[in-house]
């Protein structure tokens, strides 16, 4: 019996959101380690965030991997059963966990690294709420469209500020920490329903996986520079 070319793409995702799972988890012990190292409160606390944010996201990767198991928008052969209530609670959980995720980055730079009146955590947080309290699956979802990108965006922005406002190591890893932010957030997009329905209509076919792959390595980036000495 010949697997469905659907079916193979689909099991390659499902491997490629394990990995990167396994990879996040990876990268927050890193910083958790490291973070037994410092002498400040303030570095303890900023790799305390900056592990669970990225920890956070690998979850999320786990989440909505189960959620599609119970999907109605996916073909037949690769979910368990069809349960619009439960792949939605799922589908919630996992926005709430990846929002939740550069929220704790955001608290951390917004507190000890560039003050700024916690405007890009109030965003983020604003942005949650709505997408939680909403009926609508396709409402959240533009919802976190909309709210992650602009979080995202806040935190790169606030390492712009720091990178023109310090010298010498800390701009260093605050240039390095926007790139590998920004190649995050690109697989981010493009591993949206949104982003991989239109590569998708353009291409005329997209391998899900790929975008995981990006988001990997903008976090190795981020990770790699952030907890080196």
């Amino acid at each position: 019996m010949v697997m469905p070319l659907e079916v193979f793409f689909h099991e390659l995702e499902v491997a490629g959101k394990i990995t990167t799972a396994m990879f996040c988890i990876l990268f927050a012990g890193y910083f958790w380690n490291h973070r037994r190292n410092a002498d400040l409160k303030s570095t303890r606390m900023v790799l305390l965030g900056q592990g669970l944010f990225v920890l956070c996201f690998g979850m999320t990767r786990l989440l909505f991997l189960a959620a599609d198991y119970f999907s109605p928008e996916l073909p037949e052969d690769v979910v368990l059963f069809v349960d619009e209530s439960l792949f939605f609670l799922l589908w919630k959980i996992s926005a709430l966990v990846g929002i939740l995720a550069i929220i704790f980055l955001l608290l951390v730079v917004e507190t000890y690294l560039v003050k700024s009146r916690y405007i890009f955590s109030i965003i983020a947080a604003s942005g949650l709420i709505i997408a939680l309290v909403s009926q609508d699956v396709n409402f959240s979802r533009w919802t976190t469209y909309i709210t992650m990108p602009l979080a995202l965006l806040g935190v790169v922005i606030l390492y712009f500020y720091l990178f023109f406002k310090s010298s010498g190591e800390i701009r260093r890893r605050a240039i390095m920490s926007i790139l590998g932010l920004l190649i995050f957030g690109l697989g981010v997009l493009l591993d949206t329903t949104a982003g991989k329905a239109t590569l998708t209509q353009i291409l005329g076919f997209f391998p899900a996986f790929i975008p995981l792959f990006i988001m990997v390595g903008g976090l190795a980036i981020y990770t790699y520079y952030n907890v080196k000495t």
